[in-house]
């Protein structure tokens, strides 16, 4: 919308408020119709995105504790749930490593 760059403040935000105003939930511009619906997708982009790395945290945080479990490792509740409950994959990683030679949790979340 180069047409407005050029406006005062005082006379685009009136311009904007105009605009912004809708008949029932239509919105009667179309360059704000557009805008909503690019709004709407990259809502729903971000949701997914957000969802998707939730499920890769939990498998990660799942592998190390089947790595652990598989090598006979005590794990306590609370580590258990340390584990499970961290969402950032970086530091996953390096408990997935650190899984392969802990003699207990606690090696494993230990900073």
């Amino acid at each position: 919308m180069e047409a407005l760059v050029g406006l005062p403040v005082e006379a685009r935000a009136r311009w904007e408020a105009f605009m912004t105003a809708t008949v029932g939930n239509e919105f009667q511009s179309e360059l704000l119709r557009n805008l909503a619906a690019r709004h709407e997708e990259l809502g729903e982009a971000r949701g997914e995105a957000r969802g998707e790395a939730r499920g890769e945290a939990r498998g990660e945080g799942r592998a190390v504790l089947t790595v652990l479990e598989a090598r006979g490792v005590v794990v306590s509740d609370t580590v258990r749930e340390q584990i499970l409950s961290c969402s950032e994959l970086a530091q996953l990683d390096i408990w997935l490593r650190r899984a392969v030679t802990a003699s207990d949790g606690e090696d494993v979340v230990r900073d």
